[in-house]
Formats: structure tokens, C-alpha cells, sequence
């Protein structure tokens, strides 16, 4: 079997007792002496097992010194060489051969390796999503695996440390004298990578550490993904240090651990102010955790996949609003935003310090009417995360709905989000004398937004009901109108554009040619959305182009609904509300 060849082919050690031999040795050692199988060497003893993998890896080193050393030690040094010559040089150069050819044997294997050397990981059928690491120790062969210590850099927010592991990598082949490809291995020498592929890494690297502070980015792993990758195409925060804090991470402070740097050439620790070396740059991970606002939750992602945000503003100038409405919010949301970008001081005009300096805005009026989609969009044009929070992620029970609030505001505020508070019904309604939990349901939530200093935006559909509290609160209130065949006829035109951006092979100009037929349907933005993804999908599953038909076959089911509905309750959303005097 592979490996058990070590025990039977050597049986032999050799002790260097001479100090100036041992200091000669150590001197152009580039990394730690390989310790004899049951003793630790120490200023003292010097002692390694045969095939002497220390000396296959520095003898010519060793020979250069020895012709500058004084007589004595040159000679000295002579024999040691000699003897390893004399017994070893036939193994050596095989070893050498089968290295130069790319292929190694199970009786060579452990030649291949040695401390300090960079290494590849070949499991990843991805090359850009492969680790490097650096090998820590000699490797052990153990039966059919070698046994490998190494490490990588990790980042915990506050410093890069090394991030130690040990694995034990299956040997391909049984027979030790049979000839295997070193790629083959799930770590080998990075040595064997083209130069193309270094700087491959060597870029992602440098991909990483410029994540190292608070990063909005985009994730796209639409084409390339594999089992292992389970992050959806979108966007995320990068934040280290929260990462760590909110996954009570051990943070490292202050290593202080020696090292030989001539044993040892890599840094033990580097600083976010630190600029790594070119090959420091390797060793980064290849993973990094990022923020997904939709889910709530972390995403391991992979860093070779991360792009920049590219901000799309042209749906802010695709709403429904008057011209006056979208550029009295684009004014104030652009100089906040701006202030939030330069870490400026708002100046407020409370008495008390830190209250009123955030920009609440209220959206308010029936469903589909766009109020969500202006959230959307003002995130957009002030190039900002949108950060939409619900009432079922935030709870009913005042003490955990002020904890999770602190937190959403916190996050919200360090990561200079436009947090959206979607139906935000619950939380604003007028008190009573009788509903002691809402009403300290809504003491909590006029508090928190008294403090909060980044742009906030609330949405809702029943603004009658509102405490009246909340109206000093909020600094703009929109209400968006049911919509006019005018505006109908604008939205629809505005989704047939997207169709003809994003799509091929769709009859959106026999579409647009009715838009004043399809204005004349009493469908709201979210229904002419769902009417247009039907008909979408109604052609596809019959192998077609999207045209009239399926439109209007489409909006017909969307109707029948809507009549029966209405007949159901005996009247319309808009009648129960104005009967109710919720809007």
C-alpha cells in the first residue's frame, strides 16, 4: 500500500553534533530543520531522518556556504554532503525527474513539499475559487494519505491572522513507484500554476482586502455556479467586524508571537492601515461573508464573483408623480444622502442633541399605486442600500420591537442604508385607553424615529388611523392617488420599455399599439405587473411570441377577481376605505 513504504525503506537518523555544522545548517535553512521522528531539536541536537528532505531541498545552499566557510567547517560540510551523494543522489534525481515532468510517485511524495512553500488547493473545479495556502510543517506520510498542516489568512474586522488547519490528503494511486499527475493532488505546490493563474489569485486577493471595510456590492454568479455555491445573484453588504460581533467571533488583538523570519518569511498579523506584499495578497480568502437585506441573514460568497453596484436611476424618473413631487424628493433625499456620504453634522434645530436630524418621509394611499417602487427608487438615485424591514420582522412585543429597532438602526445608520418600513400600519396607529400593549407598541416607535439620523421611509394604506404624534415626526408625507387612465396608460408603457430592454422576441409594439385599451382597465401598478408576467409565461408555455391575446386573457382573469370581489363584499377597497376614514 502507499506510505507504509517509509517505515521499511529507511531506518537510519542522522545526529550533527558540531555546532559550527549545526549553525552552517541553520544559517541557510529557508525554513524550520525537519525534526527527528521522537525528538524536538533544540540549540543543542540536531537530529533528521533519512531520505533527509531538509538536505534535498538545500543542498546546493549548503554547498555555496561551504566554499566561503574556513577550512574546518567547509570540510565538514564536505562530508555531510558526500555522504548524502554517496546514498541518496540516485533517489534525489529520480525525484527531481519525475518533478520536472509534472508527475510524482507515492515514494517521492513527501519530496515535493516543503515548509513555508505555497500551495494550491485542486478540489475546486473553478480555478478562481481555489485556496492558497502556505504549507506550516514537514508533511507526514500516514498509510495512504500525507498529512499537511498549512494556513491561510483570515479577517475578522480589527486584523488579518493565520487561520491553522490540518488535513490528510488521499495518496491517487497504490502503487508507490507508479508515476501520477501532481495536479491531481488536493494540495499541491503553486509552483505548477501558470503565471497567468497567479495573478488570478493573486488579483482576487487584492479583491479582497479592498472589501476589508463597509462595502455595498454586487453578487453574479449567474452561469458559473456549482453545488457548493448557494448565494442567489443580488446585492449584499460586506461588513467584517458586524460580521464578527454579531456571531460573538474571537476577535485577535494584539499577537504578540515571535517568529524567525529567516524560518518564517510570512507576517504573523496584518492591520487594515497594513498593505500586503504582493504574494501576502495570495493567501486571502476565498470566501466572505456578506448581508443579504431581503433574506435577513449572511451569505457565504465567493470573492472571484463580487462586482461593483451598478445604479440603475432611470425607474426614479419613470414614477408617476408630478414633476414638482419628484424633484422636491430628489432634492431632499440627494443633500441628505450627501451629508450621510461625508459623515457631516446635520444641523438640527432640536434643543436636545442627536433628535430630528433624520429625514423621515411617509408614502401613503391604496395598494399598486406605487409607494413601494418610490422606496425602490429613492435608494437608487441617492446610491444607497434600501434596507426594507416589515412588521413581522420586527414583532409586537414592545421590548423586543425597541431591541430590534436599535439594531436595524444601528445597522442601518453604519452602513448609510435608506431603511424602508413597508405597512407600517401597526406601528402608527392613534392610542387608546384601552390597548395598553399597541399603545406602548407606538411609544416605542415614536422614540426610536425621534433619534434616528438617516433617511427613513414609511409606507401605508391607512393613514387615517394614524396617532397624531407621528405628523411633527415625519418631514414629508406623499399621497399617491388611485390611478387615472392617464397614469395607467403610463405605467403600462413604462413596463412594455423594461420588456424591450430585457427581452427578445416579444410583440411589444402590438401591445403598445393598444395602450389606450389598456388604459381603460381599473388595474393598479402591481396588477398590470402580474397581468403582463401571466401573459408572459401564458406564451411561453405554448412556445410563442407574448402578444395581444395573451394580454388580454390576462387582464380578463384579473377583472373576473376584481367583480367578484367587489360582489362578495358589496363594494370596492376604495369604499370600505373611505367609508372607514382609513385613507
Amino acid at each position: 500500500m502507499a506510505g507504509s513504504y517509509r517505515q521499511d525503506r529507511y531506518n537510519e537518523s542522522m545526529i550533527v553534533l558540531s555546532d559550527d555544522l549545526r549553525q552552517a545548517i541553520q544559517k541557510v535553512a529557508t525554513c524550520p530543520l525537519e525534526s527527528h521522528e521522537n525528538t524536538t531539536n533544540s540549540h543543542d541536537l540536531l537530529e533528521m531522518d533519512a531520505p533527509y528532505r531538509f538536505l534535498y531541498h538545500h543542498r546546493e545552499p549548503l554547498r555555496a556556504y561551504s566554499q566561503s566557510a574556513a577550512a574546518q567547517l567547509g570540510t565538514r560540510i564536505g562530508d555531510v554532503l558526500k555522504y548524502v551523494d554517496d546514498n541518496y543522489a540516485r533517489e534525489y534525481a529520480e525525484a527531481a525527474e519525475l518533478i520536472s515532468r509534472g508527475v510524482i510517485t507515492p515514494s517521492h511524495l513527501e519530496k515535493l513539499y516543503h515548509p513555508n512553500q505555497i500551495l494550491v488547493d485542486g478540489m475546486d473545479i473553478r480555478l478562481e475559487n481555489r485556496g492558497i495556502y502556505v504549507l506550516a510543517t514537514w508533511p507526514k506520510m500516514r498509510h495512504d494519505f500525507l498529512d499537511m498542516s498549512f494556513w491561510c489568512w483570515e479577517f475578522d474586522g480589527y486584523r488579518c491572522h493565520r487561520s491553522k488547519q490540518t488535513v490528510g490528503i488521499p495518496v491517487p494511486v497504490e502503487d508507490e513507484t507508479e508515476p501520477f499527475a501532481i495536479d491531481k493532488l488536493l494540495l499541491y505546490p503553486a509552483s505548477f500554476l501558470s503565471e497567468e493563474s497567479i495573478e488570478l489569485f493573486r488579483k482576487r486577493g487584492k479583491a479582497f482586502w479592498s472589501l476589508r471595510l463597509p462595502n455595498f456590492v454586487y453578487y453574479d454568479d449567474t452561469g458559473n455556479g456549482t453545488q457548493a455555491d448557494y448565494a442567489k445573484p443580488g446585492r449584499y453588504m460586506i461588513d467584517f467586524e458586524m460580521h464578527s460581533r454579531l456571531h460573538s467571533k474571537h476577535i485577535h488583538v494584539g499577537a504578540r508571537n515571535m517568529r524567525n523570519k529567516q524560518l518564517d518569511p510570512w507576517r504573523l498579523t496584518l492591520s487594515p492601515r497594513d498593505e500586503p506584499e504582493e504574494d501576502e495578497f495570495l493567501m486571502m480568502p476565498t470566501k466572505i461573508a456578506g448581508y443579504d437585506f431581503l433574506e435577513k441573514e449572511w451569505i457565504s460568497l465567493s470573492v472571484s464573483n463580487i462586482k461593483p453596484i451598478k445604479w440603475n436611476k432611470q425607474p426614479y424618473e419613470d414614477l408617476v408623480l408630478s414633476p414638482a413631487t419628484k424633484h422636491l424628493v430628489k432634492a431632499l433625499v440627494t443633500v441628505r444622502a450627501n451629508k450621510i456620504k461625508k459623515k457631516e453634522e446635520h444641523a438640527g434645530f432640536d434643543i436636545i442633541s442627536g433628535k430630528g436630524n433624520g429625514l423621515i418621509m411617509l408614502f401613503h394611499g391604496s395598494p399598486g399605486t406605487g409607494k413601494t417602487l418610490t422606496a425602490e427608487s429613492v435608494a437608487e438615485i441617492a446610491e444607497m442600500p434600501l434596507y426594507p424591514i416589515t412588521c413581522g420582522d420586527i414583532g409586537i412585543e414592545p421590548d423586543k420591537v425597541e431591541q430590534y429597532l436599535q439594531l436595524v438602526f444601528q445597522l442601518g445608520k453604519r452602513w448609510n442604508c435608506v431603511l424602508l418600513l413597508d405597512e407600517a400600519d401597526v406601528f402608527l396607529e392613534e392610542r387608546t385607553l384601552t390597548d395598553l400593549q399597541r399603545n406602548s407598541l407606538v411609544s416605542v416607535f415614536l422614540r426610536m424615529l425621534e433619534y434616528y439620523e438617516g433617511i427613513l421611509i414609511l409606507t401605508s394604506n391607512r393613514v387615517g388611523t394614524f396617532d397624531d404624534a407621528f405628523r411633527s415626526r415625519i418631514h414629508i408625507a406623499l399621497h399617491y392617488e388611485d390611478l387615472k387612465p392617464r397614469s395607467r396608460k403610463q405605467i403600462w408603457a413604462n413596463f412594455l420599455t423594461r420588456l424591450e430592454d430585457t427581452e427578445e422576441g416579444e410583440n411589444v409594439e402590438e401591445i403598445r399599439d393598444r395602450l389606450d385599451e389598456l388604459a381603460k382597465h381599473n388595474l393598479n401598478g402591481c396588477e398590470i405587473r402580474n397581468a403582463l408576467s401571466t401573459a408572459r409565461q401564458l406564451a411561453s408555455h405554448g412556445g410563442e411570441k407574448m402578444k395581444w391575446e395573451h394580454v388580454e386573457l390576462a387582464i380578463k382573469t384579473a377583472n373576473d377577481f376584481g367583480s367578484y370581489l367587489r360582489d362578495v363584499h358589496g363594494h370596492s377597497d376604495r369604499e370600505w376605505a373611505r367609508e372607514a376614514r382609513t385613507r
